[in-house]
């Protein structure tokens, strides 16, 4: 699959008639009191001040109020609650499947609210700069693709484009949170007296994992 096939995919999404249903739902002045997002973050904050919300949700949440609006747990979430999935960054999935779990009237996810009104939601930084990105530079992003030597990668190298592209978590949905296996893919052996640079290291994790896994570093 190359880059322009990518980008066609994307643009030919369309919402269920449930999913616009619960989008309508969401933005309608008489749903006060069930509109809720989860996390806190740039994303969701940006989206508080484009519609009007009640809330947001962060079972983590070390304040009771961020934004003018209430911060609640999960669990003390309204049962005919609407919300929205506004996390991007490292666990997306996880966070679907949380809200999930919580059995509330409906969920959203970010990009889905965005497919139903797109003039009134913030596009996130990440993929308005990888659209961008892509349209500059799409014979270079067609090169990388075809110097990847098997299905796989050009699979994983696909998903996190179109994520990239549209902010859909569907297209992360067969990945999975692995922080202490991120470097070291099954697929990966390496011999004895290996040099492994941990480039950008923050306070050395992966150096402490490679040197476990492989004690007969050099």
């Amino acid at each position: 699959m190359k880059m322009l096939d990518i980008t066609e995919a994307f643009h030919s999404s369309t919402l269920s008639p449930e999913v616009r249903h619960l989008a309508d739902l969401f933005v309608c002045p008489a749903s006060v009191g069930r509109r809720y997002l989860f996390g806190r973050n740039e994303h969701s904050a940006a989206l508080a001040h484009s519609l009007e919300i009640d809330g947001f949700v962060d079972d983590f949440a070390p304040v009771a109020v961020w934004q003018g609006k209430s911060v609640v747990k999960g669990e003390d979430v309204p049962l005919n609650a609407i919300i929205v999935n506004c996390v991007f960054a490292i666990r997306p999935v996880s966070a679907s499947k949380r809200i999930k779990e919580l059995q509330t009237e409906g969920m959203l996810e970010y990009a889905e609210l965005l497919a139903a009104f797109p003039e009134r939601v913030p596009v996130p930084a990440f993929v308005s700069e990888t659209r961008v990105d892509v349209q500059q530079n799409l014979a270079k992003w067609d090169r990388l693709m075809d110097s990847l030597a098997d299905d796989e990668s050009r699979q994983v190298f696909t998903d996190v484009m179109k994520y990239r592209l549209s902010g859909d978590v569907k297209h992360m949905k067969s990945n999975t949170f692995r922080p202490k296996d991120q470097y070291f893919e099954p697929f990966l052996s390496l011999p004895p007296g290996t040099v492994f640079v941990d480039a950008g290291g923050f306070d050395g994790d992966t150096t402490e994992e490679f040197c476990r896994r492989y004690p007969d570093y050099k």
